[in-house]
């Protein structure tokens, strides 16, 4: 079964249907109007997303593509990974979620999973609670002569790699639910690409999330709206299609 997806559906036919007679050099006018509104709503998308997400932007940007699926059809697709974020989140807990793949067994029998926490992100990315969690983190690093972001070398002058640091700060608990403080075990990770070969440094915590967290109540969002977008974006299409860019065409037919 294919993952879930949204897909906002430019086409050519269905946009001049109400056209009676339409001529060649029209056509294809109309038809490279359709494919630049449909890259214009592609970008559309895009820039809702970054006047209205905020952290969540970069993660809902990435999973937008278009395409022409046909002659004269072009799709703008929103892929699973960001589809929360447009349909929204209901309250309720999240283990399910976080155990659906590639859980481990413990010696119970029971699903668990390491869920990183990334404290490296660019701030835009992060919510103002991140943020002064990351304002922590580096000042410990500052006293302890530790770099935030610097790649540390080897003594041949080559990025070290691995794990580099773990250190743990005084923070308070991130819920009043959780029951480890925010910044406990900090790691300070540098991975070299096996592609590229470019090393990334990472810091990051890990909590570890059982499937027995369910009935104790642990890892519960409190829901999230949806943003819907693709709605804004789609009555943004039309009306762009309609009031400038097919009346531009045909009056410069009629000239």
């Amino acid at each position: 079964m294919d993952d879930p997806k949204l897909i906002l559906d430019l086409d050519l036919n269905e946009l001049t249907k109400e056209i009676d007679s339409i001529s060649k050099e029209v056509g294809k006018a109309l038809q490279e109007g359709a494919e630049n509104l449909a890259l214009m709503t592609d970008a559309k998308v895009k820039e809702l997303a970054s006047e209205q997400l905020h952290t969540r932007a970069k993660e809902y940007k990435d999973n937008v593509t278009f395409e022409e699926v046909e002659e004269g059809v072009w799709v703008v697709t929103l892929k699973q990974p960001a589809m929360w974020i447009e349909e929204g989140v209901d309250p309720g807990s999240m283990v399910d979620n976080l155990l659906k793949n590639n859980p481990k067994i413990n010696k119970e029998g029971k699903r668990y999973k390491a869920i990183p926490f990334e404290h490296s992100k660019n701030p835009s990315q992060q919510t103002p609670q991140a943020q002064e969690l990351v304002k922590q983190i580096k000042q410990h690093m500052r006293r302890k002569k530790i770099p935030f972001r610097k790649l540390e070398l080897g003594r041949d002058g080559s990025p070290r790699v691995g794990l580099l640091h773990r250190f743990s700060i005084d923070s308070d608990k991130p819920t009043s639910r959780a029951k480890t403080d925010a910044l406990k075990n900090v790691t300070v990770y540098q991975t070299k690409d096996k592609v590229t070969g470019t090393v990334r440094r990472d810091v990051l915590t890990f909590r570890t999330v059982t499937e027995d967290h369910k009935e104790e109540g642990l890892w519960v969002h409190p829901g999230l709206p949806g943003v819907k977008l693709f709605d804004k974006a789609f009555d943004w299409a039309l009306t762009t299609w309609e009031r400038e860019i097919m009346p531009d065409i045909l009056s410069s037919e009629r000239e």
